[in-house]
């Protein structure tokens, strides 16, 4: 009796060693850290799928080629998680969010959108690394990775910082968002990069320069970079100097501009946070980055108009408005100031553009304007700036800094 329970005791431990074998499940075969791997990511560790699917990307998804196999596109890119460092992913590129789903679904999409002339038929890995054309990491290159499939993945260089390398990648977030990425090559499992042409040629490069609405204490300044092709523009910014050529202000801002041409241009109150002197001259330059480079414009200087005279200066003195624009419907912005007492009348400009052009005007006596049969989600801008008549002659404020309102 007592060799038969011992025989049914290891019987029965070695069926229990093989039913837990059995039910180890397939991630933690797969993964070496297991479920510290997924809460290092701050994912959803209720869902064994959510943590194989955060990473997908699409990176075969190449809609834009007619040539691309039909339905290939669609199949989801799933990035190997194992090349993925936690470490290193930084978070979603938020300023990316308006871009259509179709753009940022997939890496391709978001690639090309960055680059224009980023090449058709990325359907495989072996086409992505067919189109290296580098291996050193430049801003507004295409970076090739490797990735777990036979997709692929294609990224956009945003930043290079010694060997830190930042990407934007498409289709992050269940291929619902644009991601940030920052780390070495090989936390990345970057294996080469594709130039667009213009960084590997020279391009022709133009600069015009003007100001607009300068008053005693504000103007508006320009500046249009136009190139002999089309490239991406990642950066632009202005520096201003006094009469004494002292610098008085600098500003730096990112861009993502695809075109053979960009045009610059800050309200020097509103956005320069600057206020002029009357009478005074100023001289200003801009500059536009592309292809890792820094391009800068000509020399332009303009004069702020004389002060007013201090002859019944309480006279002459019209107080500029501070306009509020609010989006009432999806057919209707609202645009309201105050009274005052030094103005006998209104202009309000409005349009879809910061530059004004093609502007609608409002000339009125009112301090508040409908205006109707605008475009539902689109960006509109608006200002104003009072008047009034003076011994037979029509004197104005300056206009209102920019208003903007998105429309419902």
């Amino acid at each position: 009796m007592k060799a038969k329970e011992v025989m049914k005791k290891i019987t029965l431990s070695l069926v229990a060693a093989s039913m837990l074998l059995t039910a180890i499940p397939a991630s933690a075969a797969e993964f070496s850290d297991g479920g510290e791997y997924e809460s290092s990511l701050e994912m959803d560790s209720s869902s064994t799928e959510q943590a194989s699917t955060e990473f997908s990307d699409g990176a075969g998804d190449d809609t834009s080629d007619v040539n691309d196999t039909p339905n290939v596109d669609d199949t989801p890119d799933v990035e190997d998680e194992n090349e993925l460092s936690a470490n290193s992913y930084s978070s979603y590129a938020w300023e990316y969010e308006s871009l259509p789903a179709a753009t940022k679904k997939n890496c391709v999409s978001f690639a090309r959108y960055k680059v224009p002339s980023l090449p058709g038929g990325l359907l495989t890995y072996q086409n992505k690394v067919n189109i290296i054309n580098s291996h050193v990491a430049r801003v507004g290159a295409i970076a090739i990775t490797r990735g777990n499939s036979s997709y692929g993945h294609v990224a956009y260089v945003e930043a290079v910082n010694g060997n830190n390398v930042t990407t934007l990648n498409g289709g992050w977030g269940n291929g619902q968002h644009i991601g940030r990425w920052t780390g070495t090559e090989s936390e990345q499992g970057i294996v080469g990069y594709w130039y667009p042409a213009y960084m590997n040629t020279s391009v022709n490069v133009s600069w015009s320069e003007w100001e607009v609405g300068t008053t005693q204490t504000n103007s508006t300044i320009y500046s249009k970079i136009t190139t002999s092709q089309r490239v991406h523009f990642t950066g632009a910014g202005v520096s201003i100097w006094d009469a004494s050529g002292r610098l008085i202000k600098q500003k730096s801002e990112t861009t993502s501009v695809n075109n053979t041409y960009m045009n610059i241009w800050y309200n020097v109150n509103s956005e320069l946070g600057m206020t002029l002197s009357p009478g005074s001259s100023y001289t200003y330059q801009m500059y536009a980055d592309f292809g890792g480079k820094r391009y800068y414009g000509n020399k332009k200087t303009f004069r702020t108009s004389a002060p007013a005279s201090t002859n019944n200066s309480n006279n002459t003195r019209v107080v500029t408005p501070n306009p509020t624009v609010t989006s009432i419907n999806s057919r209707q912005v609202q645009v309201s100031w105050s009274r005052y007492n030094s103005a006998d009348r209104y202009q309000v400009q409005y349009c879809y553009n910061r530059f004004f052009l093609g502007a609608g005007n409002k000339y009125m006596s009112g301090n508040r304007l409908y205006i109707n049969g605008v475009r539902s989600r689109s960006y509109y801008y608006v200002r104003v700036r009072s008047y009034r008549q003076i011994n037979g002659r029509t004197v104005y404020s300056a206009w209102s800094s920019v208003k903007s309102v998105r429309v419902k």
